[in-house]
């Protein structure tokens, strides 16, 4: 009995210390709760910023491929023509993460397509070009991608060369038949993609030259080398041809890279490469 009282006789926590207590239990589980928020929040950012990284690119290699190119074809809504003002097109053939036929709207797991545009940049002084007997220019389509992420938007844009029919300015090839086409225009040939060029006449070749630029233009930073170097026309000393004779375009690329400028900082610079050989035809008779 007298065990018994003298427990009850010991002092324990008075109501204001557990007060305390469990208040600062509270707040410690706030805090972890809001930490575990902040990391999930910080994981579905990180994977939002993978998977654009990776669908920009895809669709970049997508462009440039022949499958690209056929879709480029049919892709402007409507009508399969193009124009110099920006239009919306889909793209039925481009497959990413399991989806495709995208287009504005279309939504991933993290991003959605804001809205996907082309039109056509024509080249100025370019030659009329003859394939099947048929006129054709050559153009860049010009495309525009806004990936939205987290109310954000995040635009891309690719370069796409292109031979377009004079009458109508419908899509006909891209690509390595573009250059080839417009070597052939240039010498005064027909172009046939399976018998290549029907030369009418003899030209002479006065020395080639390759051009690469990228924009922007960041300090400290150069072009991308990987696709080819810029090189001197040996004739003229210049990145040119000499009087008299025409430079035609026999190969060409266009890609981006990502260049780190920072602490949570990306920039996107563009680059374009071209093969030029010097031709000089007889004037016709």
């Amino acid at each position: 009995m007298r065990e018994f009282l003298s427990h009850l006789g010991q002092k324990g926590f008075s109501m204001v210390e557990l007060a305390i207590v469990l208040g600062l239990v509270g707040v410690a589980g706030l805090g972890v709760m809001a930490i575990m928020g902040g990391g999930t929040d910080s994981i579905r950012g990180t994977n939002a910023k993978m998977e654009k990284a990776e669908l920009a690119s895809s669709l970049g290699v997508y462009l440039y491929s022949n499958l690209g190119c056929t879709d480029l074809k049919t892709a402007p809504v409507g009508d399969d023509s193009y124009s110099t003002t920006a239009e919306p097109i889909r793209l039925s053939s481009w497959k990413f993460n399991g989806m495709t036929n995208f287009g504005a709207g279309t939504r991933t797991k993290h991003l959605s397509i804001k809205s996907l545009m082309a039109n056509m940049v024509p080249t100025p002084g370019a030659p009329t070009i003859s394939m099947g007997g048929v006129p054709h220019h050559r153009s860049l389509l010009k495309i525009r991608v806004e990936i939205e992420q987290d109310n954000k938007i995040f635009p891309h844009e690719f370069n796409v060369p292109v031979l377009m029919t004079a009458a109508s300015n419908t899509i006909t090839s891209c690509g390595d038949d573009v250059s080839a086409a417009e070597a052939c225009g240039g010498l005064g040939g027909d172009f046939d993609p399976v018998n290549k060029c029907k030369l009418p006449e003899t030209c002479t070749v006065h020395g080639s030259y390759v051009t690469l630029h990228c924009s922007p233009a960041l300090t400290g930073q150069s072009c991308d080398t990987s696709r080819g170097t810029p090189q001197i026309n040996p004739v003229t000393g210049t990145a040119g041809c000499p009087l008299g004779s025409l430079p035609i375009a026999t190969a060409g690329d266009t890609w981006n890279t990502t260049y780190d400028c920072g602490k949570k900082c990306t920039a996107e610079i563009n680059h374009s490469i071209g093969y030029f050989t010097c031709i000089k035809c007889p004037p016709p008779t």
